[in-house]
């Protein structure tokens, strides 16, 4: 797989402790590296974290697995009592969650502090 698509995740530090933010570039599928930020997230929900942020800005695509894998992080965080928000979707991946019906059950917003603000 070229590279500039390979799936890469990072958290990003914020000034609001009570949200998590990851950040997300390339390709999510189904590689070894979507599966480990699944785990990194429900990690964090069982650490106690409640509301994270998955800014999708910089992914530049995403398949059925990807689609997975975000309703997975949402489940992980409802069942728990919490909230996911999703930011900077391009058309393309809107359209694929929305036809999954999953658009309309998380939050998604322009931008990450608009997300953390919703947070409230």
């Amino acid at each position: 797989m070229n590279k500039r698509h390979a799936l890469s995740y990072e958290r990003i530090e914020h000034d609001a402790p009570s949200v998590l933010v990851f950040r997300l570039s390339g390709y999510l599928h189904g590689s070894p590296l979507c599966f480990e930020f699944l785990e990194a997230v429900r990690d964090e929900v069982h650490a106690g974290h409640r509301n994270v942020v998955v800014d999708l800005s910089d992914l530049d695509k995403m398949n059925s697995t990807g689609v997975g894998v975000i309703a997975a992080c949402y489940t992980s965080l409802h069942n728990a009592g919490g909230a996911l928000a999703l930011t900077g979707a391009s058309d393309r991946i809107r359209m694929m969650l929305e036809v999954v019906c999953l658009w309309d059950l998380i939050g998604h917003y322009d931008s990450v502090d608009e997300a953390i603000a919703a947070f409230g």
